[in-house]
């Protein structure tokens, strides 16, 4: 996991959702309890939530870098295509 600040896996009362996902204020303006049922399905949420963070962190491609980018699509696999340009 990338460990998003704000964003914890934290074991909750024994019961049917003893897992629970706690997510600040600070992360999306609004504070998240999500309980699961067993910690693969709470972790998976974790990941989600992150990509949702890192996601809206990034700033999107120059519209003409995105069109060169886009014209290579199907040659080459998105690790290749990453190797090249790095």
């Amino acid at each position: 996991m990338n460990n998003v600040k704000g964003i914890e896996l934290k074991r909750g009362a024994e019961g049917e959702s003893p897992w629970v996902v706690h997510v600040a204020k600070s992360v999306f303006g609004k504070r998240q309890r999500l309980w699961f049922k067993n910690k693969e399905l709470a972790v998976e949420q974790i990941r989600i939530l992150e990509n949702k963070v890192l996601n809206k962190n990034r700033a999107p491609l120059d519209p003409e870098i995105h069109k060169v980018i886009a014209g290579y699509q199907n040659d080459f696999a998105p690790n290749e295509l990453r190797e090249i340009l790095e």
